[in-house]
């Protein structure tokens, strides 16, 4: 499967554009307000002719908006993310579509169907038991934000629409022209974000003047990720949406072997997929998220194995395989060193001895997400079946000097709803019972993935391998940048024939 490389252009332009109109709009403010009526209008009408296009601007929005405020709305006590704002206006274009064609009762009945959908209705139900339990007994602001997030699940539908019933026919290859154009623009805001990660380290490494306040307020204000300095002269970028790097990485892995092994196929589209994956896998490294890595390690573990064993590789194509992947990320981490140390700042930095630091040493926010264990189990076992609602709150001791400069006396005692226990968040809000229906629906799309024999498939098994395992730590599943792939998978993966 090669990418559609019209497609790919258009979007490497557009959102080239974007992140530049971000950056502007950050220091001429009138300018952000406009390009988020402007972006939202051109959504409107780009949908109304064609649904479609909305959800690749969706997806490709997830992929470089981190927590979606790459252009937002403020008046006051309003604020409006363009993520807001773009689910508003798809699923107002989708209801409105499927009302006027009086389609809904036959893509409800037919969604109704599957067995997945099935396993969605128990899980949605779990989710408003947590809804209204939470608005009982905690307060509205924290309920409502810690639940907005949860319904990213309803672009189930509009993806759904688009994919099974605008004459396009399921398809169990994967050979569709809405999913290769799909992961072209996948392929699209990944290439950006890889980019942006890595002009960021350069510009923050050198210490271009007049330059980097500008960028970090730009990163921290829209709320794009943090830049945090390590040492010598390296620094950490990390932007939250580099899960779809690692997402990514996974799927076009799954891409790249299908392409190597179906005969007669083109094989021009390789080099676009290397890319792919080169610039995700380095800006990985780059981002020093542990819980990326993890995820990467998990994902690759699984990799090995399932090719040895379920695909029947041989041991010695395997091993050239694990010998290659261990030369291409030493390649990465030399050019990590070279795009940091030349021109030379000051010493350079000893980029070994940092990575060996980051494995081995419990930081600020590590030492901070330790604190937070006892609290937060503590609160679970007061409703540790039925949960304790959206919005709980746990307070623990904190040890971020930025949340210890703003506490009384600075005790870092700290409150909040949203915790980077991504399972004990969820068993918190919505219970044991309510967990374990939601890991039984993520089981059951890993099953499904899995016997579909595929190499596309087995990417994104990977990838959704990746994404569960870094939940662990950084909460994802319970925010659109990994909702937002669950739902990816369950249409990909829906037909009126299996699931």
């Amino acid at each position: 499967m090669n990418l559609n490389r019209s497609i790919l252009k258009t979007s490497l332009l557009l959102l080239t554009l974007v992140e530049l109109l971000s950056l502007v709009s950050h220091v001429f403010s009138p300018l952000n307000t406009v390009a988020f009526f402007v972006s939202l209008t051109l959504v409107f009408f780009l949908s109304l002719k064609h649904l479609e296009v909305g959800l690749y601007i969706v997806i490709a929005e997830l992929i470089v908006g981190s927590f979606g405020q790459i252009f937002f709305w403020n008046l006051g006590d309003i604020f409006v993310g363009i993520r807001v704002g773009l689910f508003l206006v798809i699923m107002s274009v989708w209801l409105g579509k499927v009302l006027i064609s009086r389609d809904i009762l036959i893509v409800i009945k037919d969604f109704w169907g599957q067995i997945l959908s099935r396993r969605y209705l128990f899980f949605g139900i779990f989710l408003i038991w947590g809804l209204v339990w939470g608005l009982l007994k905690n307060d509205f602001a924290n309920v409502f934000f810690d639940f907005n997030s949860w319904l990213y699940f309803l672009y189930i539908f509009p993806f759904w629409q688009v994919f099974k019933y605008q004459k396009i026919k399921p398809s169990a290859r994967l050979s569709d022209k809405l999913v290769k154009n799909t992961l072209t623009v996948i392929a699209s805001g990944i290439i950006v974000l890889s980019i942006k990660t890595i002009i960021l380290e350069w510009f923050f490494a050198h210490q271009i003047a007049g330059t980097l306040p500008m960028l970090y307020v730009w990163i921290r204000d829209f709320r794009l990720g943090e830049i945090t300095f390590f040492a010598n002269n390296f620094y950490r970028i990390f932007l939250q949406s580099q899960i779809w790097l690692l997402l990514g990485f996974f799927m076009f892995l799954g891409v790249y072997i299908k392409n190597i092994t179906t005969p007669n196929l083109p094989k021009g589209g390789n080099k676009l997929i290397w890319l792919t994956l080169l610039l995700s896998s380095t800006s990985l490294i780059i981002s020093f998220s542990r819980s990326f890595w993890l995820g990467l390690i998990a994902g690759l573990g699984v990799f090995f194995l399932l090719i040895l064993f379920k695909f029947k590789w041989s041991f010695k194509r395997v091993f050239k395989w694990g010998i290659s992947i261990i030369g291409i990320l030493i390649v990465e981490v030399i050019f990590i060193f070279a795009l940091i140390n030349i021109p030379l700042v000051e010493g350079p930095a000893d980029l070994g001895s940092i990575v060996s630091n980051r494995l081995t040493s419990i930081e600020v926010a590590g030492s901070s997400r330790i604190n937070l264990l006892k609290p937060l189990m503590l609160e679970i076992v007061k409703h540790p079946i039925i949960g304790s609602g959206f919005g709980t709150t746990v307070t623990y001791k904190s040890v971020d000097p930025r949340v210890v400069a703003r506490t009384a006396a600075g005790s870092g005692e700290y409150t909040t709803y949203a915790f980077e226990w991504g399972y004990l968040d969820i068993i918190l809000k919505i219970g044991l019972v309510g967990f374990v229906i939601y890991v039984g629906l993520l089981t059951h799309l890993l099953k499904i993935l899995f016997n579909r024999n595929d190499y596309i498939y087995f990417g994104f098994f990977l990838a959704l391998i990746a994404l569960i395992v870094t939940n662990i730590t950084t909460p994802y599943l319970n925010h659109p940048l990994g909702i937002g792939f669950v739902v990816l998978v369950t249409v990909l993966i829906l037909d009126s024939r299996r699931g």
